[in-house]
């Protein structure tokens, strides 16, 4: 009984994480924003991931301080995405870069595995709703990732190879 009893408790949990990513996907996102040190708010979402066992986040700060004028919950939200993706290619297992920088573009953030890279049948609408490989996946991680960071002004892109997958978020500088 308390075995099934888990099994209950983990599936409610389930969908009421799928039930909240459609609702947040369906509503208006409107962005609390202030400026900080884009470093910071990186270290800050990396410090609060928890990874799988047997995998980690190595994060390589690079921005040298530069500011960026974005909702810090709503970025940190579009790492967490990336993240899980991230392990989830690479079952789960072995580390994750997350590096940060600042150029003529912005300043970015990517996050690299070293999974199988993204399924060609799916790499046209990457970032479109209800687009998956995972047969239990939903298809809005990426596609609330890519609509929380429009909504601060910014963007995202995908690098693929069979060697794994780069994502990079790209803000303003201030």
């Amino acid at each position: 009984v308390e075995k099934h009893l888990k099994i209950i408790e983990s599936e409610i949990a389930r969908a009421d994480g799928l039930i909240a990513d459609i609702l947040t996907y369906s509503r208006k996102c409107e962005p609390a924003a202030d400026i900080r040190a884009m470093d910071s708010i990186v270290k800050e979402a990396v410090d609060a991931f928890e990874a799988p066992a047997g995998g980690r986040l190595d994060f390589k700060p690079g921005a040298r301080d530069a500011k960026v004028k974005t909702d810090a919950k709503m970025l940190s939200d579009s790492l967490h995405r990336l993240f899980d993706n991230a392990f989830a290619a690479q079952d789960g297992k072995g580390t994750v870069k997350v590096a940060t920088g600042a150029g003529k573009e912005g300043v970015w953030v990517s996050v690299t595995d070293a999974g199988t890279g993204v399924d060609a049948k799916v790499k046209d609408n990457l970032f479109e709703p209800f687009v998956t490989t995972k047969p239990r996946g939903l298809g809005l991680g990426l596609a609330l990732a890519k609509k929380l960071l429009t909504a601060n002004g910014g963007s995202v892109d995908c690098e693929s190879g069979p060697q794994g997958s780069t994502f990079r978020l790209i803000l303003p500088k201030i």
